[in-house]
C-alpha cells in the first residue's frame, strides 16, 4: 500500500472551508441543533435525543451547507450506530457541496467510516484514498489515514499500519488541539498493542482518554480508547487497572446503548474481567454485533467463543461459532482471523471445508440427509423445488462433498 503524502500544501478550493469546520470542531452553541447533536453524542447519556437532534439538523438547508454542522450531525448518526441513515446523508451532502464548487473532504472521511464499521473494507479504503492525496487538508487528511490505519489493523495488515504510523508521526496535523489528537494517539495505540508492545499502547491509549476527558468526551462511540487499552493492561499484567478500564468502558456503552459500542465493551469485558461469565458475555456481544452488522467485530468474537469453549459437551457449538467466524473473517478480509478460527476448528477435529451453511441451506440438507426427496423437501419447506435444488448444490460445495449420498457424515451445524 503506498504510503500517504505528508506535508503536502493545502489548495485553497479544497481547504478553506474544512479549515473552518475544524477549529470549530470543539465549540459548540446552544441554539445549532447539530451542535446540540454532538454535544449530546460525547457526552453519551441520551441516544434517542442526539439521534433526534442530528436529523434535524440534516433536515434544515443551513446545517446541511454548512462543513461543521454537517461534520457534527453525521459523526453523531455514525457514532449512534445508524448507517444507513448516515450514509445516504453523507452522499447529499457530498453532492450539494461539489454542485458549490467544493469538494466535502470530511464528509469522504465519515463515509469511510461507515464503510468500515459495516466491514466493507475495500469500499472503506477505496473512499478514504479519495482524502489522502496531495491537496487535502492536513487535519481531514490525519483523521482518514487513522481509519485506514483501523482497516488495515483489522485486517490484520500491522506492518502496513505501523508504516503509515512511522510515516506520519512528524506531520504537524498529528500535534492539532482538536479531534485529529486523541484520534492520532489512540491509532498509534492500536498499533503498538497490535505489534505486542503492551506498555507502550497503555501510555498512548491513556493519554488519548486525557484529552478526550478535557473535552469532556465520555462516550466510548466516540472513541473507545479503555477497551483496547484494557487489553493492553491485562497483557502487560496490570490485571486490576484492566479490570477497572473494562468495567467504566461497559458503563460508558450501556448509558450509550448503541448496540456495537455496547457489544465491543462486552466482549473486553469478558476477556479481562469476565468473572466465570465469559461465555455468557461473549455470547450477548456476539448477538449485539449481529445487531449492529459489526461484520469484523462479530467474527472476532464468535473465533473467541469458539476457542473458550473448546471440546467437550460443547464442542459442536464451538465449531459452528468457529465456522461462522471464518465465513465472517473471509468476507471482511481479516486472513489471520480466519486462519486461527481453522486452526481451532482442526484442534476440535471438525475443520471448516467451506462457509457456514445458512439455517435455510441447514434445513435443507437435513431433511435430505433424513431420506426426503428433493420434492418432498419442496412441499414441507413450502418451498419450489429449483429453490432446493440449489440450495442443495451450495450445500454440497460449501461441505466440500459430492452429494447427498455424504451429508450422512457431514456436520450441519
Amino acid at each position: 500500500m503506498a504510503v500517504v503524502p505528508v506535508g503536502v500544501p493545502t489548495i485553497a478550493a479544497r481547504g478553506a472551508a474544512a479549515r473552518d469546520f475544524l477549529r470549530r470542531e470543539w465549540t459548540t452553541t446552544t441554539s445549532c441543533p447539530a451542535s446540540l447533536a454532538m454535544s449530546s453524542f460525547r457526552a453519551g447519556d441520551d441516544w434517542a435525543d442526539a439521534v433526534a437532534l442530528a436529523e434535524r439538523a440534516l433536515d434544515r438547508g443551513c446545517c446541511e451547507e454548512s462543513p461543521a454542522c454537517a461534520w457534527r450531525a453525521l459523526t453523531t448518526l455514525v457514532g449512534a450506530g445508524e448507517l444507513d441513515v448516515a450514509d445516504a446523508s453523507a452522499r447529499r451532502v457530498a453532492h450539494r457541496a461539489v454542485a458549490r464548487g467544493r469538494v466535502a473532504e470530511e464528509v469522504m472521511v465519515l463515509r469511510g467510516r461507515i464503510a468500515r464499521r459495516r466491514g466493507d473494507f475495500d469500499e472503506a479504503l477505496d473512499l478514504l484514498a479519495t482524502v489522502t492525496i496531495p491537496g487535502a487538508e492536513p487535519v481531514v487528511r490525519l483523521l482518514a489515514v487513522t481509519e485506514v490505519i483501523g482497516v488495515l489493523l483489522a485486517r490484520g495488515e500491522v506492518r502496513a499500519a505501523a508504516n503509515l504510523v512511522t510515516a506520519h508521526d512528524l506531520d504537524p496535523a498529528t500535534r492539532n488541539g482538536g479531534t485529529s489528537r486523541p484520534a492520532w494517539l489512540a491509532a498509534r495505540g492500536a498499533v503498538a498493542h497490535a505489534r505486542g508492545d503492551f506498555p507502550a499502547a497503555l501510555e498512548e491509549l491513556t493519554a488519548s482518554g486525557r484529552l478526550l476527558a478535557a473535552h469532556r468526551v465520555r462516550n466510548p462511540a466516540v472513541l473507545p480508547w479503555r477497551s483496547l487499552a484494557a487489553l493492553s493492561a491485562a497483557r502487560a499484567d496490570q490485571v486490576e487497572l484492566a479490570a477497572r478500564l473494562a468495567r467504566a468502558e461497559y458503563r460508558a456503552a450501556a448509558n450509550w446503548g448503541e448496540p456495537r459500542t455496547v457489544g465491543c465493551a462486552l466482549a473486553v469485558l469478558a476477556l479481562v474481567d469476565g468473572r466465570g461469565r465469559e461465555g455468557e458475555l461473549l455470547r450477548e456481544a456476539a448477538q449485539l454485533f449481529e445487531v449492529a452488522r459489526a461484520k469484523a467485530e462479530h467474527a472476532k468474537v464468535l473465533c473467541a467463543l469458539g476457542t473458550r469453549l473448546g471440546g467437550g459437551a460443547e464442542s459442536a457449538a464451538a465449531a459452528r461459532f468457529l465456522r461462522q467466524a471464518t465465513t465472517l473473517a473471509e468476507a471482511v478480509g481479516d486472513g489471520p482471523l480466519a486462519r486461527r478460527a481453522r486452526a481451532e476448528c482442526r484442534k476440535l477435529a471438525e475443520p471448516p471445508r467451506g462457509p457456514a451453511l445458512t439455517d435455510r441451506e441447514a434445513a435443507v440438507a437435513k431433511l435430505a440427509r433424513a431420506g426426503y426427496s428433493n420434492k418432498e423437501i419442496a412441499a414441507k419447506l413450502f418451498l419450489a423445488l429449483r429453490t432446493v435444488e440449489l440450495h442443495l448444490s451450495r450445500t454440497y460445495r460449501k461441505l466440500g462433498i459430492r452429494g447427498r449420498a455424504d451429508l450422512r457424515a457431514a456436520a450441519l451445524g
